[in-house]
């Protein structure tokens, strides 16, 4: 009728919709210890679990100290965790919280978040190491300018501290952050602290959270010891979607065992060390993965590196490597061996087995998969 064009087939004209759409709405009463989100682990040793959130723990952490630094005015995102992700569904919570100017990337293209950066004057990004890394090979090429980059907060996987001294080289803040799926922000560093615990700590322990370092007996370790971090705060997790995981996932007290093995320093910085599960155990003596894959960061011809353990029947484990090159490298175990020993590393901590890949599998969110790893360079007699 009035000359208006009759909608196609299967479709509703939108006069019709505005009787359901005119009637008062009623605020729903939200229960804050309902259920508010749902995510899944990335499953990089184990199958992905099912993470409940409350609305309670979500505000918690929409309003921690962490995000409203990053709510600050003046402050434009670039949000690289995708949004299935806790990472990348906080990013767009603070959007709609604190209402922070963001752009937000659903996968990554680092040419596409350069290009964004410079396009809409981005000034601080969070993701991965292996993004970090892409915008700085950009901008190392004059592919892209970067300019008002300021800060990069990065976690999510192992950070070596030759990528946070090669961002500072090139004017761009980096640090590190330590949370989880379950517990999103444990402890973070901060853009204004000095180079060294941003390149060598996962941050001071945020406000409100707490944190113990316990050893196999869950017993407190002493203070500088390695230990098993766990901890609980307003933004720990409610559960996971199959109840019976949370028997070996809490301890008495609501202390939440992330499996991770870290250390905590006198004045509160938390350093993490490696996941349990991918602790190569050598002739009984434990060797930090990323300890082995920061040593090969330094190498020049190293893009990225990846430490695994690898089944020996003498030893029971034998430190495996897989490298990415960078373009036109070649590299060898002897001259790997070669260059541990230079650097004054530990025999037991030299690599025994070398894979070069073109690229490590990763997750998501940027992970390497260990197990993927492991499964892929098991020997034969394994």
């Amino acid at each position: 009728a009035g000359g208006e064009t009759a909608p196609p087939d299967g479709m509703t004209p939108f006069a019709d919709l505005l009787g359901p759409l005119a009637r008062p709405c009623r605020v729903p009463e939200a229960d804050p210890s309902a259920r508010a989100m749902l995510v899944y682990t990335s499953g990089t040793t184990a199958d992905p679990k099912g993470v409940l959130h409350t609305h309670r723990s979500l505000l918690a952490e929409t309003h921690s100290a962490v995000m409203l630094r990053g709510a600050e005015p003046g402050k434009r995102h670039l949000s690289l965790f995708p949004p299935g992700h806790v990472a990348g569904l906080l990013g767009l919570l603070r959007v709609l919280v604190h209402g922070s100017p963001t752009a937000v990337m659903d996968s990554w293209d680092p040419v596409r978040a350069a290009g964004l950066v410079d396009r809409h004057g981005l000034t601080v990004a969070t993701g991965a190491p292996v993004q970090l890394a892409g915008l700085l090979d950009l901008k190392e090429r004059g592919a892209a300018s970067l300019a008002t980059l300021r800060e990069f907060m990065t976690g999510a996987a192992a950070v070596p501290p030759a990528l946070i001294r090669r961002a500072d080289a090139a004017g761009i803040a980096a640090y590190r952050c330590y949370g989880s799926s379950e517990h999103p922000t444990v402890s973070s560093g901060d853009a204004d602290e000095p180079l060294e615990p941003r390149a060598t700590t996962d941050g001071l322990v945020i406000e409100g959270c707490e944190v113990r370092l316990v050893d196999d007996d869950v017993k407190d370790v002493p203070d500088g010891a390695l230990g098993e971090i766990v901890s609980r705060g307003p933004e720990l997790f409610a559960g996971y979607t199959d109840e019976r995981l949370d028997r070996e996932a809490f301890l008495p007290g609501g202390w939440y065992r992330s499996g991770d093995v870290g250390r905590l320093s006198a004045d509160g910085h938390l350093t993490v060390v490696d996941r349990k599960k991918d602790i190569i155990v050598r002739g009984g003596e434990n060797i930090s993965s990323p300890e082995v894959e920061a040593i090969l960061a330094e190498h020049p011809l190293v893009a990225e590196a990846a430490a695994f353990p690898v089944a020996d029947h003498r030893l029971g484990e034998r430190v495996g490597v897989a490298v990415v090159l960078r373009p036109g490298g070649s590299l060898s175990l002897d001259e790997v061996r070669a260059h541990f020993e230079a650097v004054g590393a530990a025999r037991q901590k030299t690599p025994e087995h070398l894979a070069v890949v073109e690229e490590l599998p990763r997750t998501a969110s940027g992970k390497v998969r260990k197990h993927v790893l492991r499964a892929a360079h098991r020997p034969p007699s394994a």
